[in-house]
């Protein structure tokens, strides 16, 4: 899924003409599989940086620490919202995580429960 992040990542490598293991170097990381892992992960869309990582994203791509950090903050409020939006239509929801905390601690749940006799036991 494409990112504010992740668009401004890539706009920067193609902008600069350098691939994905000299940014990892322009950011610091000694250890390049892990920086590789967090950056195809911001790529992705399935991580946000975290630390001292806008820092490190900002230093590499020769921007301003804050132009980062909106980047970020706009992605979170995004995913928040969609995930707002997937709760209300759940009528369960509510139901489920208020109640799991109440059933799962007595009961040990076969592997492979459905959410149907899930959502039964917790009514009971």
């Amino acid at each position: 899924m494409e990112t504010n992040l992740s668009a401004l990542i890539r706009r920067c490598l193609k902008r600069q003409s350098i691939t994905r293991a000299e940014f990892v170097r322009k950011m610091g990381y000694q250890n390049l599989s892990k920086g590789h892992q967090r950056l195809t992960s911001w790529l992705r869309g399935t991580a946000s940086p975290i630390g001292d990582q806008p820092e490190r994203i900002a230093q590499a791509m020769g921007l301003s620490v804050d132009r980062v950090a909106e980047a970020i903050l706009t992605d979170q409020n995004i995913y928040h919202e969609r995930r707002t939006k997937l709760r209300a239509q759940d009528p369960n929801y509510y139901l489920t995580v208020r109640m799991m905390a109440c059933v799962y601690p007595q009961y040990t749940l076969p592997r492979g429960i459905d959410e149907h006799t899930a959502l039964t036991l917790a009514r009971a």
